[in-house]
């Protein structure tokens, strides 16, 4: 799993990355930022940036983005504004990401697949997704001082 975001994307950063019509947008919207190329950004705050520069949330999206299937995304990089992104790079590929935040998928109105893994529950809508990530983080555990019944 990629939890080092930033350092892995600065690292591994490829110019085809940004160079398509989804990335464009996830960068527009998340970060507000026009993408004028693969190198240069034009952010309404900082003025002109390079791929570096941009938020930790929209790193972690393009990561999510690329080919490899092997790839985890620690999406606890994103925040709620990441969420209906998270959900169009799943309609072009299966995804992985680890949370250890609850980001909220409530207001996503379209109907999609997702599994929570530490609980095989399947969901479909956002606030269903939303809850169903909710009892896994933040379940009782027997360190908190919880009898858990077997």
């Amino acid at each position: 799993m990629i939890l080092d975001v930033d350092s892995y994307f600065d690292i591994n950063f490829e110019s085809h990355w940004i160079d398509n019509e989804l990335a464009k947008k996830m960068i527009l919207d998340v970060d507000k930022s026009e993408v004028l190329s693969p190198y240069c950004m034009q952010s309404p705050i900082f003025g002109q940036i390079p791929p570096e520069k941009l938020s930790r949330g929209v790193k972690a999206l393009l990561l999510m983005l690329q080919d490899d299937d092997d790839i985890i995304v620690w999406a606890t990089a994103c925040g709620d504004n990441c969420a209906k992104w998270i959900l169009e790079i799943s309609k072009q590929k299966d995804l992985y990401i680890g949370l250890s935040h609850l980001i909220s998928f409530s207001d996503i109105e379209d109907k999609f697949e997702a599994i929570v893994i530490e609980t095989g529950m399947k969901y479909t809508t956002g606030s269903d997704l939303t809850f169903g990530i909710a009892d896994v983080l933040y379940a009782p555990t027997k360190e908190d001082g919880v009898t858990i019944e077997e």
